[in-house]
């Protein structure tokens, strides 16, 4: 195989089932949705850059960010600086956690901002990938098996979470951050009382509907809470800070109107 360098090298280094394709390039598995079937292409451009294309049409933000990149290190290095991903910092990291409470995986946040997800091979080394895992579960899953009789208020990020459990509320979001709920997660919620409250802007308030829609049916009430006094892209953690607490967030939850019917119970 031809021996890459520069954020070519980089990229593969993080990729799964990589092959060579033809000169300067290259196929994998796609990081950003389950792949089987190498839907990734990687090649190097005329200036250096790196380039990938998901055949399942995955975006390019989505792909390097489930690797732990940023698209800005798919260019070189300019003047002999070094790789841009080098200048990353990890600055959280989340375990998400199967009822039993064994760490399923990790998500990890960066600065300058960014994120993605790892697992812990045979060997001990990080992957940085969730393939083979059970990733759809709600993030502090086994508090919210332990309080099986809370409402559970859903979140777009962990540090969301972190905001209304010291609250003392009951809270939970995916991995991912928004668009990345799925029918798997609200599996977990079956019979609850859940309470969505979305990032202010168009893409939180999308995820809101999203996370919604699982759980009609499923959930027994659904009540989606958009924040007042809140500008475009701030969320709960903002609100909180603003000086607003836990009856405020319960009174609100309580007048607000139902986004789902109410469940029917399994036979």
């Amino acid at each position: 195989m031809e021996n890459p360098s520069g954020p070519v090298r980089l990229v593969l280094s993080r990729l799964q089932g990589v092959r060579q394709a033809g000169p300067s390039q290259w196929t994998a598995r796609c990081p950003s949705h389950e792949d089987e079937r190498s839907s990734l292409s990687i090649g190097v451009g005329d200036d250096g850059k790196c380039l990938v294309h998901c055949h399942a049409n995955c975006e390019v933000a989505e792909i390097v960010e489930a690797i732990g990149l940023n698209v800005s290190d798919l260019m070189p290095a300019q003047n002999g600086s070094p790789p841009r991903d080098k200048k990353r910092r990890i600055t959280d990291v989340y375990d998400y956690h199967d009822p039993q409470g064994k760490v399923v995986f990790q998500a990890v946040r960066y600065d300058p901002k960014g994120f993605a997800q790892r697992r812990k091979g045979s060997d001990g080394k990080w992957i940085w990938n969730l393939r083979g895992v059970q990733a759809r579960i709600p993030y502090h899953l086994p508090r919210l098996l332990e309080h099986a009789d809370a409402a559970v208020f859903i979140v777009e990020g962990e540090k969301d979470v972190a905001s209304l459990e010291r609250l003392g509320l009951v809270a939970t979001c995916n991995a991912g951050g928004s668009g990345k709920w799925f029918p798997e997660h609200a599996e977990y919620l079956r019979n609850r009382r859940c309470v969505i409250v979305p990032d202010n802007d168009d893409a939180g308030r999308a995820h809101a509907q999203k996370v919604a829609s699982t759980l009609h049916g499923l959930a027994a009430s659904v009540k989606i809470v958009e924040l007042p006094g809140l500008v475009n892209k701030q969320d709960i953690t903002d609100w909180i800070f603003q000086g607003h607490g836990q009856e405020e967030l319960l009174a609100l939850a309580e007048h607000a109107t139902m986004g789902a019917a109410r469940n029917r119970r399994p036979a």
